[in-house]
């Protein structure tokens, strides 16, 4: 009996370790090295370069918790860093005080 081929199915993004998504931000994969991009890469007629259909590393194939947690991680380090840098101005007058010892 003649064999049917079956269709390729759509498969999801290939997952990154968490580790390759925060340290290599370039992640560039043999997918990204071998798609075909828009454009022939001349001053005329530039790459289009854009995710790559199932690209790991486009946040919105992500899991909505997880870009909530990237989100929530990332603007309590921002307060955090406002916090940090202001907290050396109210004992302003004491540094000063300690170091020329008026």
């Amino acid at each position: 009996m003649a064999e049917k081929q079956s269709e390729p199915k759509e498969q999801g993004p290939r997952s990154l370790p968490l580790f390759r998504l925060v340290v290599d931000q370039a992640r560039v994969t043999d997918d990204v090295l071998n798609y075909p991009y828009e454009g022939s890469g001349t001053t005329e007629d530039p790459f289009i370069v854009t995710y790559i259909p199932q690209d790991a590393g486009n946040p919105f194939n992500w899991a909505k918790g997880f870009r909530w947690a990237i989100t929530s991680v990332v603007a309590i380090e921002t307060l955090a860093v406002a916090f940090a840098s202001s907290a050396f101005s109210g004992e302003s007058p004491v540094l000063l005080y300690g170091i020329l010892c008026i």
